[in-house]
């Protein structure tokens, strides 16, 4: 078993895993500067965001060493869930794929997640939960790691901006298309912003969209992290707005030439004007000039019915299908939970619950 500070011993090799923290960061910051798998998410900056900016999450990015240099990465977030503290990678995209250097034999992660059970245990954790891509090579490695595997509720549609601004039009559909010329009709303009009036703007219009969600939404900080970020080109903050007043707008992060939809916010009269589809067409664009090679639309409802996967869909996003791995920590705390999970699906499916009491439910618990 490896837990923090031990080592262990493969044939002529040194392995080491750890909780990430900022006294990794130096090795941190190359390590996802010169992997190619590497996404934002699995950056020190994403779990500083976390960090200082989630009232109800905490970073939980575990790193593998061979023979001290860093190797591996798994990122991940310790959630609230129904019942107890759940282990989640990662909550906020479909990013939570470990990252392994060069030709690292993947086996080796079963040390990682060793090392996650370990320290789970001692948290109190129910469970670890990783939603992968169908095809991720790690999905092959769950059962032996001891992870169970089902379908994900969720999924993710990427853009592939490579091929080019004119391509990318004509693959939208008839309906997004329509929209966009529409917002233009309207004289919706599109800024990027690099400064503190255009985030109080966007904050302004993300508070009033939380509340219409009943969600409380990330805290000041975020933003105030975000805008250093923004200057650095490794996020975008796009504004549309109506003459001076800005009625919706966008945030992504990019990294490794690729665009990840974060956030989305907007005043309630700002429909009208069918500004989502100008912005992340406008978005589109951009990366396709910029050398961006996809914009990732973010996790998005695996029913085939879900009006969001929908639209999506018609903004051209390829869809990726999604498997969940789910790895028990303290086996007879998640007893209970996985039952009040199963009764908690029934009561939303059935109705029987108060409406309000149901977005309450779904947004604190949407990871269950």
């Amino acid at each position: 078993m490896i837990v923090k500070g031990r080592t262990a011993r493969t044939p002529g090799n040194v392995v080491v895993v750890e909780t990430l923290s900022e006294k990794h960061k130096p090795q941190w910051d190359r390590f996802v500067e010169t992997s190619r798998d590497a996404t934002f998410f699995h950056t020190y900056e994403w779990d500083r965001l976390l960090r200082i900016g989630f009232r109800d999450e905490t970073p939980f990015h575990s790193g593998l060493w061979l023979d001290n240099e860093l190797a591996a990465i798994w990122p991940a977030s310790i959630v609230p869930s129904l019942g107890g503290r759940v282990l989640s990678s990662a909550p906020h995209s479909p990013c939570g794929i470990p990252v392994l250097k060069g030709d690292l034999d993947i086996a080796l992660l079963g040390r990682l997640v060793e090392h996650v059970l370990e320290v789970g245990r001692k948290k109190g954790l129910m469970r670890w939960q990783v939603d992968l891509p169908k095809d991720s090579t790690a999905v092959a490695f769950a059962s032996a790691w001891g992870f169970g595997i089902q379908a994900s509720r969720i999924c993710t549609f990427v853009v592939d901006t490579t091929r080019g601004a004119d391509v990318l039009w004509k693959d939208m559909a008839q309906q997004a298309r329509t929209a966009v010329r529409k917002a233009r009709k309207c004289m919706l303009r599109v800024n990027e912003c690099f400064d503190a009036t255009g985030i109080s703007k966007y904050i302004h219009m993300y508070r009033s969209t939380m509340r219409r969600h009943g969600r409380q939404g990330v805290s000041s900080e975020f933003f105030d992290l975000l805008l250093p970020l923004v200057h650095r080109g490794k996020a975008r903050l796009l504004l549309a707005s109506v003459g001076d007043k800005a009625i919706a707008g966008i945030i992504l992060f990019v990294h490794n030439q690729r665009a990840f939809y974060w956030s989305g916010a907007s005043l309630q009269e700002a429909w009208k004007f069918r500004p989502n589809e100008l912005l992340l067409w406008e978005a589109m664009e951009w990366a396709s000039n910029s050398g961006i090679i996809s914009l990732d639309l973010g996790p998005t409802p695996s029913e085939p019915t879900s009006s969001l996967g929908l639209f999506k869909r018609h903004l051209g996003g390829k869809r990726t299908d999604m498997v969940r791995l789910t790895l028990p920590i303290n086996r007879l705390a998640n007893l209970f939970p996985t039952s009040a999970v199963r009764l908690y699906r029934m009561v939303i499916k059935l109705g029987l619950s108060p409406r309000p009491l149901t977005r309450w439910l779904q947004n604190k618990y949407d990871t269950v």
